[in-house]
């Protein structure tokens, strides 16, 4: 028998189970083919979303509660903003909030919807560039909010939200719910995909609903100026970054205003550094290339009014950015720094740590470069441990948390476990040193609810005088201590504030009225800065103010 003959008779005998390997070959081939174009269709899909969601953005810089400057001229926007994020002249600003949808007569509504502010630069960042112009009364839904509306252009939508705040909502102390704001608009147009209807940050395989309205317009109804919470720009490529950052170093005033011209000691002082930081590098580098400081030092005092006035004006324009306040201490000597947002940020605060003082100033220096605090509203001062219902009790006043040590007029050596209070406060709860006194205070728990704490201390000695010129208010009424809490500083009546939670103002006596007229939000007694942090820090800070010496 011949090989090929054998061949035929095995195919042929053994046909069954070579008919069952090949079709069970083609049917693996199959699955797995079918498997690779089902893969490849949904990452096509699923990129299509994507590119449908962020169109043209490269970069997108999300403030969330908070707002940043964006003027309406390119010319005196931010061109560095949040270190390395330098949107380019084609970059959008966007108000995005959240709110609800309703059909005019109301037969319809949705919920969790995304309304976006935008203007024409918005626009040229979707997928298709094509502008959405919208009038002060004009609003765009996107397919899927006009389809749960079931309105079509022409008809009109009333959209509210929550009017936004510099200090969150769900923070302590956040102070009375304000109004929310409502926008009665006609609609233009329906959205599509391609057209930017699926904008979205989060990715997600249903698009969410959305509504466009003129940026200028919901600033306005905010009441939110120029400023804006979502920058968007395309995307850049890291030498075209640091080109952009090389130029803002060695063009704009930022590093030529690093110190005052007019203090030359500053500028050697800087030249000699021997720090070997590459960020001290850097400021070297720049600065001997800058044409601005390419001066012999004896002529820099020429120019010391220029570079002042450039001076006042960068730092004017960083500290509404970071909505940071420096304010003048007319009763001490100094100034202090504070926020609109109440705590300031960890950033800020060890940033503060970089700050120097002038060879001049010869009085102690803290540890870093400012001295923190921390003023809380409390609900109680009671004498004693707490077990006493019937013991004196002072209601609702400010405690301060301070770096006993370098405030000058606190104990230095106050513990941990102590507390330092006023005449005013020791008279009014009969204590002296050596007594107890219980502090009890909210702080935030679990879906927003306030929780209510208490800690017992020692009263240390000595007791705080009230002509002490640190618990003095300011010559224009404000005090220098408490932080701008909401609804509080314009308040007359100190039991006519509304602080955002449970509030009796049955217990504010006579004389805790005379004292708010007199004294307004001076604190009533001091703790050392770390017990203070532990009883009331929190996820948006733990020090409300910062004061330098003169």
């Amino acid at each position: 028998m011949t090989t090929r003959r054998l061949l035929l008779e095995s195919i042929r005998h053994y046909w069954r189970t070579h008919l069952g390997v090949i079709l069970g070959s083609a049917l693996a081939a199959l699955v797995l083919t079918g498997a690779l174009m089902v893969g490849d269709s949904v990452k096509a899909t699923l990129r299509a979303q994507a590119e449908a969601r962020v169109g043209k953005i490269g970069e997108a810089l999300l403030c969330g509660e908070r707002f940043v400057p964006w003027p309406r001229e390119v010319e005196k926007r931010p061109s560095v903003v949040a270190r390395t994020f330098a949107p380019g002249r084609d970059a959008a600003g966007v108000l995005m909030l959240s709110g609800t949808a309703a059909r005019s007569d109301g037969k319809a509504r949705a919920n969790k919807v995304q309304i976006v502010g935008v203007d024409d630069a918005f626009w040229k960042l979707s997928p298709s560039t094509k502008a959405v112009p919208l009038a002060a009364n004009e609003i765009a839904l996107n397919e899927r909010l006009a389809a749960q509306l079931g309105v079509n252009p022409g008809d009109e939508v009333l959209l509210r939200l929550e009017k936004p705040s510099a200090f969150s909502k769900d923070a302590p102390l956040s102070g009375e719910e304000e109004g929310s704001v409502s926008l009665r608009l006609r609609v233009v147009r329906v959205v599509g995909d391609a057209d930017f209807g699926r904008f979205a940050l989060a990715s997600g395989q249903v698009p969410p609903h959305t509504a466009f309205v003129s940026l200028a317009a919901l600033q306005e109804k905010l009441g939110v100026g120029v400023k804006v919470n979502l920058i968007l720009s395309r995307e850049i490529t890291d030498e075209e970054l640091e080109k952009k950052i090389e130029q803002k170093l060695t063009t704009d005033s930022y590093f030529q205003n690093l110190v005052r011209p007019s203090l030359r000691e500053r500028v050697q002082r800087l030249f000699s550094q021997q720090s070997s930081s590459p960020g001290m590098q850097e400021v070297r580098r720049y600065i001997s290339k800058s044409k601005a400081w390419n001066l012999e030092l004896a002529e820099i005092d020429k120019y010391s009014t220029k570079f002042e006035d450039q001076y006042d004006a960068l730092g004017a324009r960083l500290l509404g950015l970071y909505d940071l306040e420096v304010r003048e201490l007319q009763n001490q000597s100094g100034f202090e720094l504070r926020t609109s947002r109440i705590f300031l940020d960890d950033t800020v605060v060890r940033a503060t740590s970089m700050t120097q003082f002038s060879s001049e100033y010869k009085g102690p220096l803290p540890p870093t470069g400012g001295i923190e605090s921390l003023t809380y509203f409390v609900n109680e001062l009671r004498a004693g441990d707490g077990s006493d219902a019937k013991a004196n009790a002072t209601p609702y006043s400010m405690v301060t948390a301070i770096d006993a040590a370098a405030s000058g007029f606190v104990n230095p050596k106050l513990a941990d476990d102590e507390i330092q209070i006023t005449r005013w406060l020791a008279d009014d709860l009969g204590v002296a040193p050596g007594a107890k006194v219980t502090v009890k205070y909210f702080v935030m728990g679990e879906r927003r609810q306030l929780i209510e704490k208490t800690r017992t201390f020692t009263v240390a000695a000595p007791i705080l005088e009230m002509d002490t010129p640190q618990l003095q208010m300011d010559a224009d009424g404000k005090d220098s201590w408490m932080p701008d809490f909401p609804n509080v500083p314009d308040k007359k009546s100190f039991g006519k504030w509304k602080p955002g939670f449970d509030f009796d103002a049955t217990r504010v006596r006579k004389k805790d009225e005379d004292y708010w007229e007199k004294y307004r939000g001076t604190p009533k007694a001091f703790v050392t800065l770390k017990t203070g942090q532990e009883m009331w820090g929190n996820r948006w800070g733990n020090v409300t103010s910062i004061r330098y010496p003169a």
